[in-house]
């Protein structure tokens, strides 16, 4: 017996079939069949921030050994996959190691270096000495030598720019344009007596050195007179 509330009741067609591959989308298509993992979705490992900035801070001159203790830190975050970054902590590590060691030799090169050198207001008349850091710096430096040893010159006179400037004026020669000669008869005129027989001899040279790159006023000068061709190996007057 028929139902009398079926809708294909009075129709002469057939009644729709059901799509063996299940429902229909609404717009038609057929759902498709996606398989569920027991463990969820994958997600992908994130950066590690502490390697990436290891690594930047390794770039730096200064900062070095925090960058060796961020790769560190960074190198244990990343193990096992769990973070990407891994190359960033390594090369904080190798970088940062090599500017904390270069950084480490410049501070105990300086330590040495003033600690055995002098500046020219701190040198004192009738003592030897080698020259420091002339070319690479315009603020010359001189190492103590003993007077009996090879040594680049001795420091016959100390005094100031404007003294010098006077017996420059006093020879009536301007003291950039003198000639060895001059140089070594206005350091005679600044010097002790004892100085004049080696300042009257073509055998050293007279050179005027200041912590300044322009001397003016007060500012002192010395007069440091060097063996015109080679090292002195004595000292250049009695004491």
């Amino acid at each position: 017996m028929s139902d009398p509330h079926d809708p294909y009741r009075s129709s002469p067609y057939p009644p729709p079939q059901q799509p063996p591959w299940g429902q229909v989308h609404p717009g038609g298509a057929p759902a498709q069949w996606a398989p569920q993992s027991p463990y969820g979705a994958h997600q992908p490992a994130r950066r590690d921030g502490v390697s990436l900035t290891g690594f930047f801070l390794s770039l730096t001159c200064c900062l070095g050994p925090v960058a060796v203790i961020l790769g560190l830190v960074g190198l244990a975050r990343t193990g096992r996959g769990r973070r990407e970054g891994r190359w960033a902590a390594v090369s904080a590590i190798v970088v940062g190691g090599l500017g904390t060691l270069g950084m480490v030799g410049a501070v105990v090169s300086g330590f040495w270096l003033f600690g055995n050198t002098k500046l020219i207001e701190e040198t004192s008349v009738g003592h030897c000495y080698d020259r420091w850091l002339e070319d690479s710096s315009s603020v010359p430096l001189l190492a103590p030598r003993d007077c009996d040893e090879p040594h680049d010159g001795e420091m016959v006179a100390l005094t100031d720019q404007a003294e010098v400037d006077e017996v420059f004026a006093f020879l009536g020669v301007d003291q950039d344009e003198a000639s060895g000669d001059q140089r070594r008869e206005a350091c005679a005129l600044l010097a002790p007596e004892r100085y004049g027989d080696a300042l009257g001899s073509d055998d050293v040279r007279a050179r005027f050195l200041s912590d300044w790159e322009d001397p003016s006023g007060r500012d002192v000068v010395g007069c440091f007179v060097e063996g015109a061709d080679d090292q002195l190996t004595a000292p250049l007057a009695q004491r």
